[in-house]
C-alpha cells in the first residue's frame, strides 16, 4: 500500500515475524500481550512502562553472573567468509546486486552484523521486482528476505537507522508507459516485517516529468533525507525531500543553476546534509559540483564546483571528523576530492587511477565505489584498461594514497556495479559489493569481505547531571591473541564514578520484557536498555571519566557476537542515580 502524502499506515508483517513467545519468566515480570513487541505505524516499539518489574531484574535475570566464556559460546555466531557468492539466478531471470546508480549504498549491516542488500530481478515478460536479501553468516550465504511491495520495482538505496534494525529504502518504480518515480519504505530487521506503508515521495507524470537514480541516507538524530533527479520536465535537476517531526518537507532543488544529476547524499553528526552531483553549464560540459545543507535554518551553501570536464558519476563520503569526500571520473582519470577544514573553501584532488581506454573520452570509470573504513576513505574500482576483470582498491592514509591492492579478479567476465558500505558507526564495514557479467549475460553478485571483528555501535545514551552523555567503545582486536589485546573503553562518563559494565547475548528480551526497554518506569527518563546483561563487571571512572575493562576473547569462537552496554552512577540526575550508554555489539575473531 503506498501512501502518497507521506501518512502511515499500520505495520504489516512479513514472514517470519517473531514476537514475545515461551514460558514465564522466574523474575516477577508483568507479561505483557505479544502485540505490544511489533513496531507501531512509526516504527516505534509500542511498549508502556511496567511498574511491576524491578530494575535489578531488568540488568540481570541470572542469580549470578555468567562466566565471560559461557556468555560467547552462547552467542549467534557469524563465521567469517572472504568472498561470497550468491547463486540463485536461472536463465530467465538475471540477479544484479546493485544500486540505482554507479557505487550507490548497496548493503547495510545492522546492529548484530548481519547483512542486507538490494537485487533487482526482471523477468522475461519485463516486469521487474526488488528483493532484500539477508545474510547471517557473514556474507557466507544469503536468503531471499522479503520482496519490495511495490509493483514494478527497481533498484534502489538501502541504510541502517541508528537504532541499529531499522533498514530505510529507497527505490525507483516505473511502469511500461507510466514515468519513472521515487519512493520510500521502512523494514525492520528484528521482527522481520515492513514498518507503515511505502511512501511515494517524487511522483512523476507525463510528458518528460520523470524521477530517477535515488539515494539517501539517515543522520543520528534519525532524520532521513531521500536525493534523486528529476528528468526532462524539471530540467534535470536534483531534488531532496527530508522527514522531519511533521513529516516530509517538500521538494527541493539541491544544484545552484543548470542541472543536477547523479546526486550523492551523507549527513554528519552535526545533522548538515552533504552534495555531490554533475552539472551541466552548457551541452558540451560537465562538471561535479558540491554544496552543504543545514535543515535547522534551511540554507543552502554556496556550489563548489570540483573539477571541470567531469563524466558521470560520483560518490560522497564523510570522515570520522564529517569531512567530506568525492570520488569521481574526469576525463579516464578516477579523481578523489578531499574537502580541506572547510569545504566551502575547497577541495584537494587527487588522482587514484587512470584508464587510457577512456582517455579521449568524457566517460571514464562508470565502476567504482567510495567507503570511509575506521576514519580512513577507500576507493574500489575496476579499470577498463586492464580488462575490467580486477577489483582495486587505494586508501587515503595521513593525506597520501596508499598502493593499489588487487582484491578480486574475475577471470573470464568483467566487474560491474561496484558498491561499498558507505560510512556508519561499525569498524566491521569494509564491504564491497560487485556484479561479474559473462558471455551468456547472466550476472552472477559477489560480496567481499576484508575486515573480520570489530565493534558496531548503535542505539543513543542518556545523559548525566552535567549534560554529558557516554559512550562505549571497542579499542584494539576483539580475536583470541597473545597476550590479549582487547578492552572495552568509557569515555565522557561522570568522573570518579562507579560503572556497571552489562554484556549479554540478545538484543529480543530481557526477563521477559521486548528490547530496547525504556527506563522511564526505573526512573531513568530518556535512557533505554539495549542488551539482556548475562554478565556484569564493576569498575570505576577516573578524573577524566574513563574506564576500561578487559575482554579477553577464548581461542575458536571467531565471528561470536557479544552485546555490550554501560551505566554509570550518578546520584543527581534522576530517581534512580544511574544513567546508561547507547550499545556495542563485538564480533569476535579467530
Amino acid at each position: 500500500m503506498i501512501s502518497g502524502n507521506g501518512a502511515a499506515a499500520p505495520a504489516e508483517t512479513g514472514r517470519g515475524v517473531r514476537g514475545p513467545s515461551g514460558p514465564p519468566e522466574t523474575v516477577s515480570v508483568r507479561h505483557r500481550p505479544a502485540h505490544a513487541a511489533f513496531p507501531d505505524a512509526d516504527g516505534h516499539p509500542r511498549r508502556g512502562p511496567n511498574p511491576t518489574v524491578p530494575l535489578h531484574a531488568m540488568l540481570h535475570r541470572s542469580p549470578a553472573p555468567i562466566l565471560l566464556p559461557t556468555l560467547l559460546a552462547a552467542s549467534a555466531l557469524l563465521p567469517a567468509q572472504r568472498v561470497a557468492t550468491i547463486e540463485s539466478w536461472s536463465s530467465a531471470d538475471t540477479l544484479g546486486l546493485s544500486t540505482s546508480r554507479p557505487g550507490g549504498k548497496s548493503i547495510a549491516m545492522d546492529r548484530l552484523g548481519r547483512l542486507f542488500a538490494l537485487s533487482q530481478v526482471t523477468h522475461v515478460d519485463g516486469r521487474t521486482e526488488v528483493h532484500l536479501h539477508r545474510s547471517s553468516d557473514g556474507g557466507r550465504s544469503f536468503e531471499t528476505e522479503t520482496t519490495l511491495r511495490v509493483a514494478d520495482a527497481l533498484r534502489g538505496s538501502l541504510v541502517i537507522d541508528p537504532d541499529g534494525s531499522t533498514l530505510h529504502i529507497a527505490w525507483g518504480q516505473h511502469r511500461p508507459g507510466a514515468p519513472y518515480q521515487v519512493g520510500y519504505s521502512r523494514y525492520d530487521t528484528r521482527f522481520r516485517s515492513w514498518i507503515g506503508s511505502d511512501e511515494l515521495l517524487f511522483p512523476g507524470a507525463t510528458d518528460g516529468a520523470d524521477w530517477y537514480w535515488p539515494e539517501l541516507d539517515v543522520g543520528r538524530d534519525g532524520r532521513v533525507v531521500v536525493v534523486c533527479s528529476g528528468g526532462r520536465a524539471y530540467g534535470w535537476r536534483a531534488s531532496m525531500r527530508y522527514r522531519d517531526g511533521a513529516g516530509w518537507t517538500a521538494r527541493r532543488r539541491i544544484n545552484a543553476e543548470s542541472t543536477g544529476v547523479y546526486p550523492s547524499v551523507a549527513i554528519d553528526d552535526a545533522g548538515h546534509f552533504h552534495f555531490s552531483y554533475r552539472i551541466h553549464p552548457n551541452l558540451s560540459t560537465s562538471h561535479i559540483a558540491y554544496r552543504r545543507y543545514d535543515p535547522q535554518t534551511g540554507v543552502l551553501s554556496q556550489e563548489v564546483v570540483l573539477s571541470d570536464d567531469s563524466s558521470n558519476t560520483s560518490v560522497l563520503a564523510l570522515d570520522s571528523s564529517g569531512a567530506p569526500h568525492v570520488l569521481f571520473a574526469k576525463r579516464g582519470a578516477l579523481m578523489l576530492a578531499s574537502a580541506n577544514a572547510d569545504p566551502i573553501e575547497g577541495f584537494q584532488l587527487r588522482q587514484v587511477a587512470r584508464d587510457a581506454v577512456y582517455s579521449s573520452q568524457n566517460a571514464g570509470y562508470d565502476y567504482f565505489a567510495l567507503a570511509v573504513v575506521d576514519g580512513t576513505p577507500c576507493c574500489y574500482y575496476a579499470n577498463a584498461e586492464r580488462g575490467q576483470q580486477t577489483l582495486y582498491r587505494r586508501q587515503l592514509v595521513d593525506g597520501r594514497l596508499t598502493e593499489e591492492v588487487a582484491l578480486r579478479t574475475a577471470e573470464d567476465r568483467v566487474i560491474e556495479s561496484v558498491g561499498a558500505l558507505r560510512s556508519g558507526t561499525s569498524s566491521v564495514q569494509e564491504l564491497v559489493t560487485w556484479t561479474e557479467r559473462g558471455d551468456q549475460d547472466a550476472v552472477r553478485a559477489h560480496l567481499a569481505r576484508t575486515v573480520w571483528n570489530g565493534t558496531v555501535t548503535f542505539g543513543h545514551g542518556c545523559p548525566d547531571s552535567a549534560l554529558r552523555v557516554a559512550t562505549l567503545t571497542g579499542t584494539g582486536t576483539p580475536a583470541a591473541t597473545d597476550p590479549a589485546d582487547f578492552t572495552l573503553e568509557l569515555r565522557g562518563a561522570r568522573p570518579s564514578s562507579s560503572v556497571l559494565l552489562l554484556l549479554g547475548s540478545s538484543d529480543a528480551m530481557a526477563a521477559g520484557s521486548p528490547l530496547p526497554l525504556d527506563l522511564s518506569y526505573a526512573g531513568m527518563p530518556g535512557c533505554r536498555l539495549y542488551q539482556n546483561g548475562l554478565d556484569l563487571r564493576m569498575a570505576e571512572t577516573d578524573a577524566s571519566g574513563h574506564c576500561t575493562f578487559g575482554m579477553p576473547i577464548p581461542a575458536g569462537l571467531g565471528g561470536v557476537r557479544i552485546l555490550a552496554q554501560a551505566a554509570v552512577l550518578d546520584p543527581e540526575v534522576n530517581v534512580a542515580g544511574l544513567v546508561t550508554t547507547g550499545g556495542l555489539t563485538v564480533v569476535a575473531g579467530d
